[in-house]
């Protein structure tokens, strides 16, 4: 999601509105062991799907494991992809550009250029301000994936065409995160459709303006509006009927006028499908890939919020899964002319990547209301799927976009809501949950981004924050205050450094101690940010041998904090690794089946 103030999900509104206790005994001492030169290389990540309880993400050891991180999206951005100014530069998408170098950031783009200056280097190259290696700056923070934002536009910029080029691009940063310990979620990431054609003013203000935010995702030719006016309602963006038309266009497979070329089929999801295949081939045998992701933030169009589900939003995800893992659902295939049938299965592309995780979002109304509307059942029997909602509770829920404080915000009825409503969703979904949207501005550290943060880790559920870097695009200077980044914005001019320095309380809520890899059941866990403390709790399926790293409970600790490592009841701390960046890393083994507790304080 790009946003401007409030933003686009938050006017979404307008465009919708219609414990286990644990006896504690006294530590083993840590044993304090030589880190190894370089991270290991993330590896595999599955779904769980428990007798009992929601589905989970586990590595190849079967730990649970929680996974936090940041949206990135600097590698697209260019007059393909999104409405720029007509001299605005094209951001530089050729692989060696980015080879021991970093692109001059262009002060116009909405953020700086994704950079690893010094990839090939080992893990524990400098993180610095001013170091380009985005990469290592955010193994030093301690995010262990990243939410790749690319471009179905610049994957096949020319109907049925694939650029290699670009491929190659999100294959690269692939390689600087493996070597940085950091899994990548590949999104196929959208706001608001697509470059959608822009309308002139009509003689009406404030009724119809021109869209101020960001379309990104789909390429030009693939946006039918029916010459429909591409304006933005009462101010509000997603009161766009530009924007509802081709998203009815795409959720029907209408066929634009324009070669098919080498897309399985002519209709738009065909497209989009081949070109969503095309990134999974290049990675599919890639474990530093923890996924990939579907569309971000699909909207309904003309589709009534209680019918999208069912009849368009889901049966595109089926699709999708079909297509890149041959996973038939019980189905006979689709016969090649008409590949989108609802009664068949989409052809199987050849690709057969069952290893991958593939995410998807719910309608993008959720993010106002803090549930998704409409019936949620298993739409794949493909068991590696997560559920990836986006939450933004007291800042793009109704009060909050009717400008209501935190204090008189009448919904939600906590911050507990979002995550009570994504554990149900996901269940019905019998999908894994993650959050891959939070966020909010330098005002909201202490209370909105702590709030969700909070109920994350009583949830046991990972999270990617939005956003990563932005650029300062006011000639006047912008409000820090106002940022929703880990660094400060690179300033304004038509060059500015790829990023500011790193905004100190928001370090303070993101640099956090988490449960890696949990050995059995992570039950819930909490992090203080003011006074260091970190509290786990879990239950062990059985004894785990001390020193076996691929089956312990691993807690990472960032460098900011000091506090000792303990466990209690049925678990022992058999090691705490202090790496070279000044973070650690705490071993700790079950002794037998039970309950058993880790902290640091």
């Amino acid at each position: 999601m790009r946003r401007s103030g409030r933003g686009a999900a938050a006017s979404i509104l307008l465009a919708l509105l219609v414990s286990a206790a644990s006896l504690t005994t006294p530590p083993a001492p840590a044993q304090v062991a030589t880190p190894a030169e370089n991270l290991p290389a993330p590896g595999w990540v599955h779904v769980e799907h428990p007798a009992t309880g929601r589905p989970y993400l586990a590595d190849e050891g079967g730990r649970e494991v929680v996974m936090r991180g940041t949206n990135a999206t600097g590698i697209y951005e260019n007059q393909d992809d999104v409405w720029l100014d007509p001299d605005v530069p094209d951001r530089p998408t050729q692989p060696a550009d980015y080879d021991g170098a970093c692109p001059d950031n262009v002060g116009s783009w909405s953020n700086p250029p994704l950079c690893q200056v010094d990839a090939g280097h080992g893990t524990w190259v400098s993180a610095g301000d001013d170091s380009r290696n985005d990469l290592s700056q955010m193994r030093a923070l301690g995010f262990d994936v990243v939410r790749l934002c690319v471009s179905w536009s610049l994957v096949e910029p020319d109907p049925g065409a694939y650029d290699p080029v670009y491929v190659e691009r999100i294959a690269q940063v692939v390689d600087w995160a493996r070597e940085q310990g950091i899994h990548v979620l590949v999104d196929f990431h959208q706001d608001q459709y697509g470059d959608v054609p822009r309308t002139p003013t009509l003689d009406l203000p404030p009724l119809f303006v021109p869209p101020s935010g960001q379309n990104d995702g789909a390429p030009r030719w693939a946006v039918m509006t029916d010459g429909l006016p591409s304006i933005a309602v009462f101010g509000q963006n997603v009161l766009n009927p530009a924007v509802f038309r081709a998203f009815d266009h795409f959720w029907r497979n209408d066929v634009p006028p324009v070669p098919q070329g080498d897309a399985p089929g002519p209709g738009l999801q065909d497209h989009f499908i081949g070109a969503f295949a095309r990134v999974v081939a290049r990675l599919q045998d890639d474990p530093a890939v923890m996924g990939f992701e579907i569309m971000n933030e699909p909207q309904p169009g003309s589709y009534s919020a209680s019918r999208f589900n069912s009849v368009a939003l889901y049966p595109f995800y089926r699709r999708v899964v079909e297509a890149v893992t041959g996973v038939r659902d019980g189905l006979p295939d689709c016969p090649a002319e008409k590949p989108t049938g609802d009664d068949c299965a989409y052809p199987d592309l050849g690709i057969r990547d069952t290893r991958h995780v593939i995410a998807f979002e719910p309608n993008a109304f959720r993010n106002v209301v803090d549930f998704a509307p409409g019936t949620h059942r298993p739409f794949s029997e493909y068991p590696n799927l997560l559920y990836a909602p986006h939450v933004y509770s007291y800042i793009f829920t109704i009060p909050s976009v009717l400008g209501a404080s935190l204090e008189d915000a009448w919904w939600p009825p906590g911050y507990a809501f979002a995550y009570v409503t994504a554990d149900r969703e996901a269940r019905a979904l019998d999908a894994a949950l993650f959050i891959g949207e939070f966020g909010g501005t330098q005002h909201d550290n202490a209370t909105k981004f702590e709030g969700t943060i909070a109920q994350q880790e009583r949830y046991a559920v990972g999270g990617t924050l939005w956003d990563w870097k932005v650029n300062c695009r006011n000639p006047a200077g912008c409000d820090e205050e106002e940022a929703w980044t880990v660094y400060r914005s690179g300033g304004p001019g038509a060059h500015p450094p790829q990023n500011g320095p790193l905004q100190p309380e928001r370090v303070r809520h993101v640099a956090r101690v988490v449960p890696r890899a949990t050995s059995g059941r992570l039950r819930s866990y909490r992090y203080d940010p003011w006074t260091e403390d970190f509290r786990m709790q879990a239950t062990a399926a059985g004894a785990v041998t001390p020193g076996d790293r691929d089956l312990e409970t691993v807690v990472y600790i960032p460098s900011p904090v000091e506090g000792a490592v303990t466990a209690g009841g049925d678990a022992e701390v058999t090691a705490v690794v202090t790496n070279p960046d000044g973070s650690r890393l705490a071993y700790v083994a079950p002794t037998g089946a039970g309950n058993y507790t880790v902290s640091v304080d």
